[in-house]
């Protein structure tokens, strides 16, 4: 177990909690969320007294609630999310957005865009399975599960607990590669998708990409839901041993900071496509702004190595297969991978970018040398073949994340595209 020297975990201050209002079984609630992005203090918790990390001592400043749903092998999964609305008339009345984190992420990191939009919609956001606040409870539970099955558990929760039938989607990063599948399996469900910075929309050469030194080759489009890897395997994944021995200050390195620091912490999927175009390399990380929401995140996230050692491990480990559960999608020799899918998206689509990205494109995994601008054009001609309407953008100022880095632009584009106004300097 490795050595952690600073013993802080983030909780958010308790009078905002209250002012979230009550709740009952299913959501609805009284009262209405706070109009400010919570205030973060840090405060020292004794790990020792804590029986979970995420449900004790991680706070959001809303109500959580949680869900249980099958997915097809009978495995019962209970899955943590938020459910808000602060408009007028009842929110079984108000059209529904649903927000989906990235990989490693949680939905806490989405807070100001939650406040932009609460007061118009009804706003539902999910812990994935295997991450935040659905790691808990699902500790039994393996981390390798396709993206389908955790796209099948929430679709449950949607339609049985809360009795949404409908609702616009809104993901980033893998969430967004998550949302896309989404639309493609329920395309009645799905009224808008919105993909900031997306994984998805590129097909990846087939590779060697093995799981460890056993060269057990888990880089396909049908491995099987219930597949099991012994414990040795894990432990010689370099991916799984990289993330699990971060440090707390490399990790912070890694995904808050701007240029000059740690480049050597650094993804370089795009530096040939840079070079190529004769643009500088993106050495910026997650984050391009100290925003408070970015913050949260990686506070969330480098504490967890303090807290509950089975959650921590069970989210470096979903970490890490979610980069193979997500390239099984993405095959360029399989005809039903996502890209290959595009021309049937039939919801409204708005493509966000951040100019920084130093994630996307992938040109490791692709073969190609695209810049951000280019893999837009290219996603938006496949999805317009289908005959659906898409708008795209790129942030000048944001790296990966831009509802983060330019959150009063980022938030103002989704309203417009929900509400089917303009979005300015978007290019069509």
């Amino acid at each position: 177990m490795k050595a952690v020297n600073v013993s802080l975990v983030v909780i958010l201050v308790a009078s905002v909690l209250a002012a979230c209002g009550t709740t009952n079984s299913k959501g609805a609630r009284s009262g209405k969320p706070n109009t400010q992005p919570p205030a973060i203090t840090l405060q020292i918790v004794s790990p020792a007294k804590q029986n979970s990390y995420w449900r004790d001592a991680v706070q959001y400043p809303y109500a959580v609630h949680e869900a249980k749903a099958k997915d097809a092998l009978d495995r019962e999964w209970k899955l943590a999310y938020i459910d808000e609305y602060a408009g007028p008339g009842d929110r079984e009345d108000a059209p529904v957005v649903v927000l989906l984190h990235c990989r490693c992420g949680n939905l806490g990191y989405f807070n100001t865009l939650i406040q932009q939009l609460v007061q118009d919609y009804r706003v539902v956001a999910f812990d994935l399975p295997n991450y935040g606040k659905s790691i808990p409870g699902n500790l039994d539970l393996p981390v390798t599960r396709s993206l389908d099955t955790s796209r099948d558990l929430v679709y449950q929760v949607l339609k049985n607990e809360l009795n949404i039938s409908h609702a616009s989607l809104v993901g980033h990063s893998l969430g967004g590669q998550w949302a896309l599948g989404f639309a493609l399996k329920y395309p009645m469900f799905v009224d808008a998708l919105i993909l900031e910075s997306s994984y998805g929309l590129e097909e990846y050469q087939v590779k060697p990409f093995r799981f460890d030194n056993r060269q057990i080759d888990l880089f396909n489009a049908g491995y099987p839901p219930e597949i099991s890897l012994p414990e040795e395997t894990w432990r010689l994944n370099p991916l799984y041993v990289k993330e699990y021995s971060l440090t707390q200050g490399e990790l912070r390195d890694r995904l808050l900071f701007t240029d000059e620091q740690r480049d050597d912490l650094l993804p370089r999927w795009n530096r040939r496509a840079k070079s190529a175009a004769g643009e500088p390399p993106s050495v910026t990380s997650l984050f391009r702004m100290s925003e408070s929401d970015a913050r949260f995140f990686v506070a969330s996230r480098a504490q967890a190595a303090e807290g509950n050692q089975r959650e921590f491990d069970q989210l470096v480990r979903a970490c890490v297969w979610d980069l193979y559960a997500s390239a099984a999608e993405l095959r360029a020799d399989d005809e039903q991978s996502l890209p290959a899918r595009l021309g049937q998206v039939r919801a409204r689509t708005f493509l966000a970018f951040g100019k920084h990205d130093s994630y996307l494109p992938n040109d490791f995994m692709t073969g190609e040398s695209l810049t951000v601008d280019k893999l837009a054009g290219a996603a938006m001609t496949r999805i317009r073949v289908g005959g659906a309407e898409v708008t795209a953008k790129i942030y000048d100022a944001a790296a990966h994340t831009p509802h983060l880095d330019v959150p009063v632009q980022f938030g103002t584009d989704v309203l417009n595209f929900l509400k089917r106004e303009t979005v300015v300097d978007a290019f069509r």
